[in-house]
């Protein structure tokens, strides 16, 4: 996947593993296809291109050709962005590389109503140890970075037995690839059965639901992991807005990675009610009791939902519960008025390496700066005009994860963000902060990052913005370290099929570990074309 010293990889057939259902269909050429090419020509100075305590400087050439392909049809939906990164290097040709970048999504409708056939993939470059250094658009400290492929195969089977119940029973196979030099063995592959299956309106005031996910995930080097989900809910409609309800749940895992094994297993049965008193309002509470509690683990705990939107402008979203690893809280709140968006989030659960490239397709403002302007894709969502995906950004947003690992952790991000829009200013303050708990021997690691962008509308096609960050990292050995970057790009709309700019960044790294510590800066002179 990535070509170096003029020897080129082949690039995996899993890109045109995403286009089956539209080489399967007759209507290929129609006209309701949209294919844009495009490429991008920058040149990029950098005084420290290892990005190194004492590094030296650089000039690089970066040469983008990429196409965009979409459809939107009532059975086949298709959405793909790839682009080929070639970068020349003046002083270190040993450094001359070509990077993959590519996100994909088919959605098709292979039986009407019945059976349909969901694909994705996506390559892009990760770091390889998220203690070294490296810059998110593979330019500097690419030493550190390694291809990443995935790609996902999910047909499911969606029936309805008359007026009785409706379920849906789908299949996954995916797999997740990295050319790390490491040789840890972190490849794998998984297979995922799920079944949702819920009442229809011939049950009357009784209504219930099963659900079931299970996912066996296997490691190049012999390692697996293991999870299974079982859940199931028998309700009485009590009045027009009020519904109780008895439940059963269980939970059976077997993680394993790096960091050694664990099986933890949960079985809770519930008894509680749902008051729905408006479509703008619910409010689920339930008291739950584990049959087969470990040492300090509660044998009783409540658990809960809260929907409610107040206003058009406004939705809250709440939940509280618990689960093996302990107390889980989930929510969101979003405000907009007609000058400011308000957004607070915080999501909990358990969550591996692999699972951020199969599970999560990230889109972004073709300028965004910061991966807090970026929104995940729902399933069978397509992006919208101006957005592309996160990884095929050359030069865009960083988006922080960990190193390429078979580590099972427990995820707790909490994201605040606000926006203030005039007619020629935007104003974007936000605060993110992710930490991990590895379930095996419960060493934790954090970020926490502070954002300030702020875009000025100099012309009609004419915009400047300019970004300041911090990123502090914990690590679970107690090292921590801090990064300060600051940009001010220009940015020149050509017509309606050329974007020019100029941008000049300045990073820095401070470290516990004197080797880790950096300076760059950096000036990108960037044209890209669309056709």
């Amino acid at each position: 996947m990535t070509i170096k010293n003029g020897k080129l990889k082949k690039l995996p057939s899993v890109i045109f593993i995403s286009l089956i259902p539209g080489l399967l269909s007759s209507s290929l050429l129609a006209k309701d296809w949209k294919v844009e090419p495009t490429v991008k020509v920058a040149t990029i100075y950098s005084d420290n291109i290892e990005l190194e305590a004492n590094g030296e400087s650089d000039l690089v050439l970066e040469v983008s050709p990429g196409v965009s392909i979409s459809r939107e049809g009532r059975r086949l939906r298709v959405n793909l962005d790839y682009n080929l990164q070639n970068l020349t290097y003046a002083d270190n040709g040993d450094l001359d590389s070509s990077n993959h970048r590519l996100s994909a999504s088919a959605n098709s409708e292979l039986l009407a109503e019945t059976l349909f056939l969901d694909l994705r993939s996506s390559i892009s470059q990760q770091l390889t140890d998220r203690r070294a250094s490296a810059s998110s658009d593979g330019i500097a400290g690419s030493g550190n970075l390694s291809d990443v492929t995935s790609y996902s195969i999910s047909p499911y089977w969606q029936q309805r037995l008359g007026d009785v119940a409706d379920f849906e029973l789908r299949y996954t196979f995916d797999r997740v690839t990295s050319d790390d030099s490491v040789g840890s063995g972190d490849d794998s592959d998984s297979n995922g059965v799920s079944f949702d299956m819920q009442n229809g309106p011939a049950t009357g005031r009784i209504n219930w639901t099963i659900s079931h996910q299970s996912e066996q995930i296997r490691y190049d080097d012999g390692g697996k992991s293991d999870t299974e989900l079982t859940n199931a809910r028998l309700g009485y409609q009590l009045t027009r807005t009020l519904n109780a309800f008895v439940s059963r749940t269980e939970e059976d895992n077997e993680f394993s990675g790096n960091r050694g094994d664990n099986e933890p297993e949960d079985s809770t049965s519930g008894i509680g009610v749902t008051w729905t008193p408006s479509q703008d309002f619910s409010f689920t509470i339930a008291h739950n009791k584990r049959l087969d509690p470990r040492p300090n683990e509660d044998e009783n705990f409540l658990s809960g939902d809260l929907f409610w939107a107040p206003t058009a402008r406004t939705d809250i979203s709440l939940g509280y519960g618990s689960r093996f690893f302990g107390k889980t809280y989930n929510g969101s709140i979003n405000h907009r008025t007609r000058w400011t968006r308000w957004n607070l989030s915080y999501n909990e659960g358990v969550s591996d390496f692999r699972s951020l490239f199969i599970d999560e397709i990230a889109v972004c403002p073709a300028t965004a700066v910061s991966y807090l302007e970026c929104r995940i894709l729902l399933p069978g969502e397509v992006a919208q005009p101006g957005e592309v995906p996160l990884s095929t950004l050359t030069g865009g947003p960083t988006r922080f994860r960990g190193s390429i690992s078979d580590d099972t952790f427990i995820n707790e991000t909490a994201r605040a963000s606000v926006s203030i829009v005039g007619a020629q200013n935007t104003v974007t303050f936000s605060l993110t902060d992710t930490k991990r708990t590895f379930v095996a021997d419960n060493n934790t690691e954090e970020d926490s990052s502070v954002d300030v962008s702020w875009t000025h509308q100099l012309a009609a096609r004419t915009d400047s913005r300019l970004t300041i960050g911090h990123t502090k990292e914990q690590f679970d050995n107690s090292e921590e370290d801090d990064f300060m970057r600051y940009a001010w790009r220009v940015t020149r709309q050509i017509a309606d099929s050329s974007v020019f700019y100029v941008e000049f960044q300045a990073n820095d790294r401070d470290s516990d570990v004197a080797s880790r510590e950096y300076d760059e800066n950096r000036l990108t002179v960037s044209f890209q074309k669309f056709f």
